[in-house]
């Protein structure tokens, strides 16, 4: 059996995609006046390497390819021209028929490979567009080498020409960015950023009438994805739910050592307004730069840190925080989060619907973000700068024991919130929430306060 695909002009090679041809070329005969197509019925010439490879991609993409055979009693030696439209199936098709039952899925295997370099955040879009290239010109290479060398011996060649063919199509799926995200999309494995509204303000229009600058309206809009969706599918991932629920029996059984959070009174004390309902609770971190991210704070330690397990939620330019206020930008997160503690989330489980609600626990940062975002003095020279308690900062300067210190309260907090005073510039949006308020969801800033705070005396004092 000959195969007889796509041949070179210039030696006697032949190849099982003109993407293999083009390489050959490229590599061998890189310096020619002249590049001709020797395909069936066509004899055009070219003048450069390059228009020849769009001459392949544009004329001979889907070139049917010609078997040669070796004739039996009732027929004499002819050339068969094998359709691929009939030969080699779809990839759907195909995978399912040829592969799924012998081995691998060949696309999913792509995917996955594919998978893995878009998640590396070393790499840029282009290298993982250069890498994707020449991993695929390598499999096709091995392939072509191992084709050739069992095409005389075996009659097992068409399969591996259909393997060949159908591992093409899966990479013409996805020879691009927008194609590979789409795929990505279309799999509910990529989680798409939407626009949403913040406000309006007049600016000035220097661009439309240059030399006489006006004014105009500007629509501000900030980036975000749904929460929901994102727990939803992390969830259902195999045995993320269960190694959840078994942390959480281990650590709420232990009671001489504190090691987690959800040990903790304020834990137990939402635990209690949960009663009889599965609940996870939540971790929001502000970010300076204009970025919100959310996490469990229920996983097990050795997943905690990991990047995949921290989701980014919103992202806007901090100047419109600065002009809007925390109000428009965080209504969006606020009425989501409203929704998962109250509604909660439906997952489906080994074929078993389960229903988990998500309390917001801590909302963590550091101590201007914090400040910034919770409607606290964002200036630690004023005279009451700080979100836990109300003392005057001279009194702060020397103060250690904290029993003497007045701690901020539900009740004197509503009272300054009212007022405007010690150190409240607005009320706290965030109260909104039944599982969180600012007086008694509290988190101190850990690397300004004590790594970089009070430690370095304590220290002083053991060494």
């Amino acid at each position: 059996m000959e195969l007889e695909s796509f041949g070179c002009f210039k030696c006697s090679k032949t190849f099982l995609c003109h993407k293999s041809l083009i390489k050959h070329i490229s590599l061998n005969y890189p310096y020619l006046d002249k590049y001709k197509c020797v395909q069936k019925n066509c004899h055009r010439s070219f003048s450069n390497i390059n228009t020849l490879r769009k001459h392949y991609a544009m004329s001979h993409n889907n070139n049917t390819i010609f078997v040669q055979t070796q004739p039996t009693t009732e027929q004499k030696k002819t050339d068969h021209e094998v359709s691929l439209s009939e030969n080699v199936p779809s990839i759907s098709t195909h995978v399912e028929s040829t592969v799924d039952s012998e081995g691998p899925n060949l696309e999913n295997e792509v995917i996955k490979f594919i998978a893995k370099l878009y998640s590396n955040p070393t790499l840029n879009k282009s290298v993982v567009q250069e890498v994707i290239g020449d991993t695929k010109e390598l499999i096709f290479s091995i392939l072509n080498s191992i084709s050739e060398k069992i095409l005389h011996h075996s009659e097992s060649s068409n399969i591996l020409l259909q393997e060949v063919r159908a591992l093409d199509e899966i990479f013409s799926k996805i020879k691009s960015d927008y194609l590979r995200l789409k795929y990505f999309e279309n799999s509910d494995t990529l989680f798409r950023s939407e626009p949403f509204y913040i406000g309006s303000r007049w600016v000035l229009d220097n661009i439309s009438k240059p030399g006489a600058p006006g004014i105009k309206i500007n629509t501000d809009f900030g980036q975000k994805c749904s929460l929901e969706l994102k727990l939803k599918k992390f969830l259902e991932l195999p045995k993320v739910n269960n190694e959840i629920l078994n942390y959480i029996i281990e650590e709420t059984s232990q009671k001489t050592i504190t090691t987690s959070i959800i040990q903790g009174r304020l834990w137990k004390n939402i635990q209690n307004s949960f009663e009889g309902k599965v609940i996870f609770p939540l971790l929001l971190f502000y970010d300076e730069i204009g970025a919100v991210y959310v996490s469990l704070a229920c996983l097990p330690p050795e997943y905690t840190s990991l990047q995949e397990n921290v989701f980014l939620y919103q992202l806007f330019y901090t100047s419109d925080k600065q002009f809007y206020g925390n109000g428009k930008l965080f209504s969006s997160l606020i009425n989501e989060l409203k929704k998962l503690e109250s509604q909660g989330i439906d997952l489906f489980i080994n074929n078993e619907k389960k229903k988990v609600y998500f309390p917001l626990l801590l909302i963590l940062g550091d101590n201007l973000g914090l400040n910034s975002i919770l409607g606290f003095s964002e200036s630690f020279n004023s005279d009451y700068f700080c979100r836990i308690c109300v003392t005057h900062r001279n009194f702060t300067k020397t103060e250690t024991d904290v029993s003497k210190l007045i701690l901020r309260t539900t009740d004197n907090y509503q009272l300054h919130a009212g007022e405007l005073s010690y150190g409240v510039k607005e009320k706290c949006i965030w109260n909104d929430l039944v599982s969180l308020h600012v007086t008694r969801n509290r988190y101190c800033d850990l690397m300004h306060d004590v790594f970089e705070g009070v430690l370095r005396y304590d220290m002083a004092s053991h060494i």
